[in-house]
């Protein structure tokens, strides 16, 4: 459990207002974020409050990232994620979301108002997306997709991946293309 508050990453580049992640090995690893506040977050990179790189994944195992009873609030960024930015290359990643608040997020010069997620290795993906009551209210991608929730799989192939949404609000969200997700 714990409250970020008037957090930020100014530089041009600089991702994570919150905090930011970085690895060139992602391999079996599972990531989660659970019973925390962000409020106020700004990053001059992606993911206004959270950003997670992971260059290379693995190609058996999975690496799972899990979200649950989270608020993000007024959070904002230049690159993708007005909240989250998760990008990992390779083909076993899982994503959940559950009792996820999102309110007033900003991707102010890319997609994803909300959230923002790149996976894929450029062959086959097996990459589920599940959330369940999460609400997105005024999230929005200036100059990108998904005002809410952008997902991009790099992969020419997505193979068994997923989309699995249960008790989801979107209200008075915007973007260029899928005003949603």
């Amino acid at each position: 459990n714990v409250d970020f508050t008037d957090s930020s990453s100014t530089g041009a580049s600089s991702d994570g207002g919150a905090f930011a992640f970085s690895c060139a090995s992602y391999n079996d690893v599972t990531s989660t974020i659970s019973d925390s506040s962000f409020t106020n977050m700004v990053a001059g990179g992606s993911g206004g409050a959270v950003s997670i790189l992971a260059s290379t994944s693995p190609s058996t195992g999975t690496s799972p990232f899990t979200l649950t009873s989270n608020t993000f609030t007024n959070s904002h960024s230049v690159g993708n994620g007005g909240c989250i930015s998760i990008v990992v290359t390779g083909p076993s990643t899982a994503f959940s979301f559950s009792q996820q608040d999102f309110t007033n997020c900003v991707s102010s010069g890319g997609s994803g108002g909300g959230v923002y997620l790149a996976y894929g290795d450029g062959s086959m993906s097996v990459a589920p997306i599940t959330l369940m009551s999460v609400n997105f209210n005024g999230c929005t991608a200036v100059v990108g997709h998904g005002g809410a929730l952008s997902g991009i799989a790099t992969a020419s192939t997505i193979d068994h991946s997923s989309f699995t949404a249960t008790d989801v609000d979107v209200v008075g969200s915007e973007a260029t293309r899928g005003g949603g997700i």
